[in-house]
């Protein structure tokens, strides 16, 4: 067998998915005809409410022939069925009822001269057809709306622990319509073709230029440190987001938000789910890493609050006394600047817990791991 004709078969098949309704029964027709050449072929996908989905191929003696066994074939309610014209035509019809679970119903009708190196094969070609006009009808059905202010109020808590403190989101094929949310204040606003244009024209990172241009354009009144967004699908549609705030990995936010996009939006395609897999198991690593700063970071804050005050007091005091060093005795000075270098030291610790990045541990015990706190850290500047 011809593998080119192979692999253009699996594509035609796997395109199926990706195209629109109105086009599959054309997408069927060429697919089946560049694979088995048939002397006729008709396929017909018909919707309660909507115009007939049909493309057929022959002439139109064959094309009546077709019609006049389509007719039986709907007569015997059955799913497929093969019909031998006489022996002086010397030709096969074969027909495939196509039953989604829904509103869509149809037939694919072939007919095949006997003589035909793809008769034998007919029937499974079309068989694959049918199924995969089903799949890619059954996915369009399952293409669900979702209220992006709903699902991005729902989000914007989780996001919070990645210092993420505003967010722009919006179909990409209605960006009149889009929502932006911070921490007091959610609203509708539309995207303009400025705004639209620097998406277009640059990567997902935006520069310091940039994100000042897109601070002028009033979304909110704060300025946010840093400004990314990245293409995401939700429900089968586009959606572009733009994340404010204070984080310092924006791949980490969109590791986080996709996590976030797939516990409600379940993948249906094979394609789909290839694809989502891996981006779980990408996204998972990166997931964990940015958990990790985070509760690290809320650690830090706990180690501060309840470290620093007592450690402010042993610093002034040992401060004080120092600047009586002229009244005491040698060897007490020099164990209050034992004191006073120990609490320094304590204090710098604390404040490098604050500025973690990414985790990174070292060998404290043959059992244990601990954190490297310096190549953890952003380095002094």
């Amino acid at each position: 067998m011809d593998n080119v004709k192979v692999y253009n078969l699996i594509d035609s098949l796997g395109e199926l998915q990706r195209i629109a309704p109105q086009l599959i029964a054309e997408k069927a027709v060429k697919g089946i005809v560049d694979f088995c050449a048939p002397v006729a072929i008709s396929v017909k996908i018909l919707s309660p409410g909507m115009k007939p989905i049909e493309k057929s191929v022959g002439t139109s003696s064959h094309l009546e022939i077709l019609k006049k066994y389509e007719n039986k074939f709907k007569g015997l309610d059955v799913a497929s069925a093969e019909f031998a014209l006489d022996f002086a035509r010397g030709q096969i019809i074969n027909c495939v009822s196509i039953r989604h679970p829904k509103e869509y119903s149809g037939l694919i009708s072939v007919l095949t001269d006997a003589e035909s190196p793809s008769k034998h094969i007919i029937r499974q070609i079309i068989d694959l057809y049918t199924g995969n006009i089903i799949l890619a009808l059954s996915l369009r059905s399952l293409e669900r709306y979702f209220n992006i202010m709903e699902f991005i109020e729902k989000v914007f808590p989780e996001l919070r622990h990645f210092n993420v403190e505003g967010i722009l989101i919006y179909r990409e094929e209605n960006p009149q319509k889009a929502y932006w949310i911070e921490q007091n204040e959610k609203k509708q606003v539309a995207i303009d073709g400025k705004l639209m244009k620097l998406f277009a024209d640059n990567s997902e990172n935006l520069d310091t230029e940039l994100s000042d241009e897109i601070h002028s354009m009033a979304f909110s009144k704060h300025k946010f440190k840093n400004i990314a967004w990245h293409r995401f699908s939700l429900g089968g549609k586009k959606i572009i987001c733009l994340f404010a705030g204070k984080f310092k990995k924006s791949e980490l936010v969109f590791s986080k938000f996709r996590s976030l996009v797939a516990d409600i939006d379940q993948p249906t395609g094979y394609n789909d789910i290839v694809q989502a897999f891996r981006r779980l198991k990408e996204d998972h690593k990166q997931v964990v890493k940015g958990e990790r700063v985070a509760a690290i970071l809320e650690t830090a804050v706990a180690i501060n609050h309840e470290i620093n005050n007592p450690l402010t007091a042993v610093l002034g005091n040992t401060q004080l006394l120092l600047l009586q060093e002229d009244q005491l005795p040698e060897e007490v000075i020099v164990k209050i600047k034992v004191i006073e270098k120990s609490a320094l030291r304590i204090r710098q610790v604390t404040q490098k817990l604050m500025s973690v990045v990414e985790p990174v541990t070292t060998s404290y015990t043959d059992s244990l791991e601990m954190l490297d706190i310096k190549k953890s850290s952003i380095p002094d500047q």
